[in-house]
């Protein structure tokens, strides 16, 4: 792909993964991640200047989807286990803990993306085309999601 700087593979049974195929729709316009979906598996191509919020809406898209018969198994950098999260900073951490080296190592080499902090307020219209709103709403019952 070229662009991603580090991939999450999701597999399980057939259905389950069409099933998680319609849930990503509701969160493509936001352009955190490419993906590609086959019969076996969905791979999400990400990179780490979208680290945080790639991996807070792959937790709300996997986490959004009912699976009682079967288990999704997620994996990225070959270390695999099956998505039972209790919390999104739990998942969050998880993959960061994986890919700490090449996060920390991106940095160094090509510096991170930071936005200026001085007169930041004065000039965030000069940002504001790269800010997409991200609002979730979780509940017991109902878990949804708004792309605004």
């Amino acid at each position: 792909m070229g662009v991603s700087d580090f991939v999450v593979t999701v597999s399980g049974d057939t259905a389950l993964l069409q099933s998680l195929n319609s849930e990503i729709s509701k969160y493509i316009s936001l352009n955190a991640f490419i993906y590609r979906y086959d019969n076996e598996k969905i791979e999400f191509f990400c990179i780490i200047d979208n680290f945080f919020i790639t991996c807070k809406i792959l937790y709300d898209i996997l986490s959004g989807i009912t699976y009682e018969k079967s288990c999704l198994i997620i994996e990225t950098k070959l270390i695999g286990r099956e998505f039972n999260f209790k919390s999104e900073i739990e998942f969050i951490n998880w993959i960061y803990s994986i890919h700490r080296n090449r996060i920390l190592f991106e940095y160094s080499v090509n510096g991170a993306f930071i936005v200026p902090t001085k007169n930041y307020y004065k000039k965030k219209n000069k940002y504001k085309r790269f800010k997409k709103k991200y609002v979730t709403l979780n509940s017991d019952e109902n878990k949804t999601s708004s792309i605004i």
